[in-house]
């Protein structure tokens, strides 16, 4: 809103940023997903393009905290799009 020229609405206040959960932007209830649905991403993995879509579904609770890599045991099939 203020991006776009608007103003701070006089009913509003201040949160401080520490009091407050950062959640998942939006929470539909289903979310359809297409895998390597395009060229550069078929090449980013290594892989061929697919005969048939690869179809997923990710459900309300399938939001996970960010993956972090272990060094002790480390993987080379980790994709940087794991949720």
């Amino acid at each position: 809103m203020l991006a776009a020229g608007g103003s701070v609405p006089e009913s509003a206040s201040a949160v401080a940023a520490l009091s407050v959960e950062l959640l998942a932007p939006i929470r539909p209830r289903r979310d359809l997903r297409i895998g390597l649905n395009y060229a550069k991403h078929v090449e980013e993995t290594g892989g061929t393009k697919p005969e048939q879509p690869i179809v997923f579904v990710k459900v309300v609770g399938s939001v996970a905290p960010p993956v972090v890599r272990s060094s002790a045991r480390p993987s080379s099939a980790l994709d940087y799009e794991a949720s």
